[in-house]
């Protein structure tokens, strides 16, 4: 079968929903549903009814960040990519304080939008990209909608960060950023892990594109490009035509 054909496309949308439906289900196991039950009483806790919204948010970003590890290994393919067994994982963490569940950045945004959305904020898992040496290169994270500010905006919980207007220091949405010049956008939130990967992915993943992942709950995933991703693409040893190609397998596009 060609690659990238439509039956292919269509198989691989077949595939995200399936996932997507799978990933419920699971959350609905006895183990797992205590465990959320068991963390979502403890956001109250570190909640305020007098913060705003991005206070409160960046408080659930720092939970996230602060009851696991980021670390790539056996240990975290074992289980990382299974939300489920994330929050159990992470739960058993916070009681006793031993053995980080060991996530990276996709199973961070993933448990933070559930934690959100369970707290009344709509949000989207997206994810932004750098190009190197003609071979893409992705970041996930998560937007929720500021009531206050009245925009969407980003939170990072894998490098416990937020990013801002170094000018105003307002907190940026993905798709104003896209758009920004790299120098007027800074890092923000608190106590940031891996500062140096941080910084780099400011200078290089708010160059290209940002892809919201709705096709990871059943529908379908959305892309923005920055009015320069042609020349970008170029310069980085990659055509505009093989990243949308890219992009349109990798993900079920509107």
């Amino acid at each position: 079968m060609r690659r990238g054909s439509p039956i292919r496309v269509m198989i691989y949308a077949l595939k995200r929903k399936l996932s997507y439906w799978k990933q419920i289900l699971s959350l609905q196991s006895p183990r797992s549903r205590q465990a959320l039950n068991n963390i979502y009483l403890v956001m109250p806790d570190i909640l305020d009814t007098n913060s705003s919204d991005f206070e409160n948010t960046t408080q659930v970003r720092n939970w996230v960040n602060e009851n696991s590890i980021h670390l790539i290994d056996k240990e975290h393919d074992s289980y990382a990519f299974d939300l489920s067994k994330v929050v159990i994982k992470v739960w058993q963490y916070f009681q006793v304080k031993e053995r980080p569940p060991h996530l990276s950045c996709g199973p961070r945004a993933y448990l933070l939008r559930q934690l959100l959305e369970q707290l009344g904020y709509s949000c989207r898992v997206i994810d932004i990209f750098e190009i190197v040496a003609g071979e893409p290169r992705s970041h996930t994270l998560v937007e929720y909608y500021d009531t206050c500010l009245n925009k969407w905006v980003m939170q990072d919980p894998d490098f416990n960060a937020c990013y801002l207007d170094k000018n105003t220091e307002l907190p940026l949405g993905a798709a104003e950023a896209l758009e920004y010049a790299k120098s007027d956008i800074i890092a923000g939130g608190g106590q940031f892990e891996n500062k140096v990967n941080l910084d780099g992915t400011i200078d290089d993943y708010f160059f290209a594109v940002v892809v919201y992942r709705y096709s990871y709950v059943g529908e379908k995933a959305i892309m923005v490009f920055s009015h320069t991703c042609d020349v970008y693409c170029v310069e980085n040893g990659m055509a505009i035509d093989a990243f949308c190609k890219y992009l349109q397998e990798r993900y079920d596009v509107s």
